[in-house]
C-alpha cells in the first residue's frame, strides 16, 4: 500500500434543505438546516481512508475550525501535517432540493493560505512513488502539481470547482485527471462524452482521464485503453459528496495495487451508496459495505483499444 497525501480543502458546510434550488431574484424558506464538516479535500481524505488507504491530510485550519482535524483523525486520517492560520475557516453554503440535487457556494478562507514553503515541507516528508490528491479549492495548485510530479508522485487532480484558474493547470503533468461532464466541457469546449475524452487525450496523451457521467456511468481512459462502466442504481437523496467519494475510493484502490477495472468498480459502487444518504462526509460508505453491495450487484463494462477505431 502506497501513501496517499491529500493537499485538500477543509470546510464547515452549512446545508439547507429546500423544496427547489433558489433562482435569481427569489427568496425562499429552508425546510431544515444542518451543519457538517466537509470541503472536497476533507471528503476525499475520508473516502480514501474508509476504502482502506493510508491517508495523510495536508491543509490549513482557521480559528473556527478546531474540530475539523479531530474529525479527520477519527476517520483514520493522519492529521499531523495540518497547520493553523489566523484567517477565517473556509466554509460552504449548500442547498439540497427534494430530488437530491444541490447548489453550492464556497468561501475559501484558510484554504487559500497554502504557501510554497508549507508545500515543500509536506512533500519532503514522503518518498517518491506515493499518490497525491488535489482539488481546485486551495491555493498554489499548479505549483503543487509541478513539484510533486518532479519528485516522482502519482498526481491525481479533481478539476472542481470550475474557475478562471483551470486553463493554467498543467494537466500534462498529472497521472490522473478526474472530471464530471460539466468540468470536461469547460476544459475541452466539447459537449459530448466522446468529444471531451478525444480532445483531452489528444492534448494530454500521457494523462489518464476519468469522466463521471452521473446516471450514465463512467468513462476511463489510460493510454490506448478505454473502459466504459454502467451505474449502480440507488435512491438519490443527496449528491453532494458523490464525486469526492469516487475520487477517494479510486485513488485508494490504485494505491493498493488494484487493477484499473477494480478501482473504477469500487469507486462507482461507493459513490452510488453515498448519494443514498444525506450530508457530505457523513454519507461516505465503508469498504465492508461497498464490498457487500458489489457481491449482490454486477454492472457490466466495455473495454476497447483506441487503435480499433474512434471513440
Amino acid at each position: 500500500m502506497n501513501d496517499i497525501i491529500n493537499f485538500g480543502s477543509i470546510n464547515v458546510d452549512h446545508v439547507y434543505s429546500v423544496n427547489s434550488l433558489v433562482q435569481e431574484g427569489e427568496t425562499i424558506t429552508a425546510i431544515e438546516r444542518n451543519l457538517y464538516y466537509g470541503g472536497k479535500g476533507l471528503n476525499q481524505s475520508i473516502a480514501a481512508a474508509r476504502a482502506g488507504g493510508r491517508v495523510h491530510h495536508a491543509g490549513l485550519i482557521g480559528g473556527t475550525g478546531e474540530g475539523l482535524a479531530e474529525y479527520l483523525a477519527s476517520a483514520g486520517v493522519d492529521t499531523s501535517l495540518i497547520n493553523r492560520t489566523a484567517v477565517e475557516q473556509g466554509h460552504a453554503i449548500i442547498q439540497v432540493d427534494r430530488k437530491g440535487k444541490n447548489s453550492i457556494i464556497v468561501y475559501p478562507g484558510s484554504n487559500h493560505q497554502i504557501g510554497r514553503e508549507y508545500i515543500n515541507h509536506v512533500l519532503s516528508r514522503f518518498p517518491s512513488g506515493g499518490f497525491l490528491i488535489l482539488q481546485n479549492e486551495i491555493s498554489n495548485v499548479s505549483y503543487i502539481i509541478s513539484k510533486a510530479q518532479e519528485l516522482g508522485f502519482h498526481v491525481v487532480f479533481n478539476a472542481s470547482p470550475i474557475d478562471s484558474s483551470l486553463p493554467e493547470i498543467p494537466i500534462g503533468k498529472l497521472t490522473w485527471l478526474m472530471i464530471n461532464q460539466t468540468e470536461g466541457q469547460a476544459l475541452s469546449g466539447k459537449y459530448t462524452p466522446d468529444g471531451i475524452m478525444a480532445f483531452l487525450h489528444e492534448k494530454h496523451p500521457h494523462t489518464g482521464i476519468v469522466l463521471t457521467l452521473g446516471e450514465d456511468g463512467v468513462l476511463c481512459l489510460q493510454g490506448d485503453t478505454l473502459l466504459s462502466f454502467g451505474v449502480y442504481k440507488t435512491e438519490v437523496v443527496d449528491t453532494t459528496a458523490a464525486g469526492d467519494t469516487f475520487t477517494g475510493y479510486f485513488v485508494s484502490s490504485l494505491a493498493n495495487g488494484d487493477s484499473l477495472e477494480t478501482a473504477v468498480r469500487l469507486a462507482s459502487a461507493a459513490s452510488a451508496m453515498a448519494i443514498s444518504s444525506p450530508g457530505a462526509s457523513a454519507s461516505i460508505p465503508y469498504m465492508r459495505d461497498v464490498l457487500s453491495m458489489l457481491a449482490s450487484n454486477n454492472v457490466p463494462y466495455v473495454e476497447k483499444r483506441l487503435s480499433a477505431g474512434p471513440f
